[in-house]
């Protein structure tokens, strides 16, 4: 990976497509694992001109999508592109477009669409060709993590310790974990305790 590891590096997130591992990093960079060898998959900053840390994944609809600072990429299989109807549009009269101060955190797919956790928190759905406005605390800090569970879909913040859960009609606060949690930073380890213990 030549010059990348000459200082540590930041992983944000994994995911896997295509039997094949990838890893978020923080200025844009993808890396890429196919069981042998680690190699650098992208450089956002420097093919795409984008800035930001890769905060998340998920495959919707056989297209692998990055969170990667206020844009939402998808891979074609070949190169990575701007998915041109984020942060570009207007949902329900309130919105007039996801600010550039608005971050997609996290992704996951629910039922058939496509839901994004950001900052400020808010969670977004997309069903393949328009957006709507799933759930807004008008609260600053982030839904950082997404993961479907026994049919709802969960949805942890950052700082705060709480779980909130979604049924596929409503959303519903789940739990808030006591203050020594420092927020949610992986629900899927939480969920464990929470549920199995």
């Amino acid at each position: 990976m030549g010059m990348y590891m000459e200082r540590p590096i930041y992983i944000y997130s994994f995911y896997v497509y295509n039997n094949k591992l990838f890893a978020g990093s923080y200025k844009g960079l993808i890396f890429e694992f196919n069981g042998s060898n680690w190699t650098l998959h992208v450089s956002m900053n420097y093919s795409k001109n984008l800035s930001g840390d890769v905060w998340g994944f998920t495959s919707y609809k056989g297209t692998l999508y990055a969170a990667v600072g206020n844009k939402i990429m998808i891979y074609d299989g070949t190169s990575w592109v701007t998915l041109h109807t984020f942060p570009e549009v207007s949902i329900d009269n309130k919105y007039e477009s996801f600010k550039d101060s608005t971050y997609p955190k996290s992704m996951a797919v629910f039922g058939d669409s496509l839901f994004v956790g950001t900052y400020p928190r808010s969670i977004y759905e997309y069903d393949g060709k328009n957006w709507k406005l799933s759930y807004d605390e008008n609260y600053q800090r982030s839904f950082d993590t997404l993961v479907v569970y026994k049919n709802k879909l969960y949805a942890g913040d950052s700082l705060t310790g709480r779980i909130n859960a979604y049924n596929g009609i409503n959303w519903s606060l789940e739990v808030i974990l006591p203050e020594r949690a420092d927020g949610v930073s992986s629900i899927v380890s939480v969920l464990n305790i929470v549920l199995f213990n």
